[in-house]
């Protein structure tokens, strides 16, 4: 696949990223996943869902109004000391939790259920980041649909993306056609 550095041909964007976000990354395996198992699923209606984040005490909770079936979190902590700190909450247990650096100073964590779990609609605690910034945050509902991310103050935070400077993934092709993970390919 694409996004694991692979070069498939021919790879036909448009088909892989399933939640049209322009983006080819966990929301769509998710989704490409459940509309194997559950075809209904695709028929569904893309309406922009909102989630409000906050952190209380060191506990990031999102509140938000469907439930979600996808959360990718990437947070700026330095390694030496998050590995004792960093700590997923109790609801999330029965999900699939997937976590890796990325760098020294980059956590990244995935939780998903491919059975179907999702975590409830309303607010729930997600993590305990301590102190820790949130570099990204996105979310998805039991479509793959992504939610949009804001923050308990109202302001949008522009999280709800990966960074660039974090995800890799880049190829080229006999062609000369650039493959990005994160955009469509394109000619150089």
């Amino acid at each position: 696949s694409i996004a694991g550095g692979k070069q498939p041909r021919p790879f036909i964007f448009e088909a892989a990223d399933m939640n049209a976000d322009q983006l080819i990354d966990i929301l769509d395996v998710i989704g490409i996943i459940r509309g194997i198992l559950n075809p209904s699923l695709l028929a569904a209606s893309q309406t922009e869902v909102q989630a409000i984040y906050s952190i209380e005490d060191g506990m990031l909770y999102v509140d938000c109004p469907v439930a979600l079936a996808v959360i990718q979190l990437q947070l700026k902590t330095p390694q030496s000391t998050a590995d004792n700190s960093l700590k997923p909450a109790e609801n999330l247990n029965g999900f699939e939790l997937s976590s890796s650096w990325l760098t020294d100073s980059d956590y990244m964590l995935m939780v998903y259920n491919l059975n179907g779990k999702t975590l409830s609609a309303g607010k729930q605690a997600v993590m305990y980041i301590g102190d820790d910034e949130i570099a990204t945050l996105r979310l998805a509902d039991a479509a793959g649909n992504p939610v949009k991310v804001i923050m308990a103050d109202g302001n949008t935070t522009g999280i709800d993306r990966m960074g660039k400077d974090v995800m890799y993934g880049n190829a080229e092709d006999e062609n000369n056609t650039y493959y990005h993970v994160n955009r469509r390919s394109e000619e150089r």
